[in-house]
């Protein structure tokens, strides 16, 4: 099972904005609360089996540091989903932050 990094930006938008009452929008913000109610949402999205919060007792900036490999090693069978859905909630904030960037550079 694989995440389709693919989807239309206003689609993403929309999935991460309905999960901002559960999770800050920024996940280099996310405490361990935050990862653990992260995986809840995975679980219950995508009928995961209980991930083991133990293996993923970190911040949302630790989640950062990891490679799509240690995602897999710590939940063999949805390693790479969570690895994408994560990558994919970063990608957009970033991607926020270059365009606001970009706005206000350009009312100069």
């Amino acid at each position: 099972m694989t995440l389709d990094l693919m989807l239309a930006p206003v689609d993403v938008e929309d999935r991460f904005s309905t999960e901002r009452r559960h999770l800050p929008g920024d996940p280099r913000s996310w405490s361990r609360d935050d990862v653990s109610r992260w995986l809840n949402l995975m679980e219950e999205r995508y009928h995961l089996s209980p991930i083991d919060r133990n293996r993923f007792s970190m911040s949302g900036r630790a989640l950062c540091l990891m490679q799509k490999e240690m995602f897999s090693a710590r939940v063999p069978e949805a390693g790479q989903l969570l690895y994408d859905d994560f990558q994919l909630r970063l990608r957009f904030v970033l991607g926020l932050a270059v365009c606001k960037m970009k706005q206000s550079s350009s009312s100069f």
